[in-house]
């Protein structure tokens, strides 16, 4: 009888210490999950610390971003938002005369360099 108590504690020492290693590896992952989502808010959400991505992207250094459908829409908001923050601008879309249009107004506006590529 002293042989079965003695393997039901040795069990039951061995489930605590499972659990442990279990709370351990939870406690780990839920670590990793808070310190990615710190880095993602501090990366792109964040408005002080975006300057940052954004200078190691190129922004004020001549680094080019290429926008395509930069006449109208969208394409145009992305490549005056790209402008804004200080990147040169490769505008590509269908209407050349509209393209010209914008490369003229992001130029004026932020003083960066454009390229126009009109595909047909």
């Amino acid at each position: 009888m002293f042989e079965i108590q003695c393997e039901c504690a040795h069990m039951q020492t061995a489930a605590q210490a499972g659990v442990y290693v279990v709370l351990a590896l939870g406690a780990l992952m839920l670590f990793k999950l808070l310190r990615s989502t710190l880095r993602f808010l501090r990366d792109f959400v964040l408005p002080s610390s975006s300057k940052a991505v954004l200078s190691r992207c190129g922004a004020g250094k001549g680094a080019w971003a290429v926008v395509t459908g930069a006449s109208d829409g969208i394409g145009k908001w992305y490549a005056t938002e790209l402008a804004r923050r200080n990147f040169n601008v490769c505008l590509i879309s269908r209407t050349e005369s509209k393209l010209n249009a914008v490369a003229k107004e992001i130029e004026e506006k932020y003083n960066v360099s454009t390229s126009v590529l009109p595909v047909l």
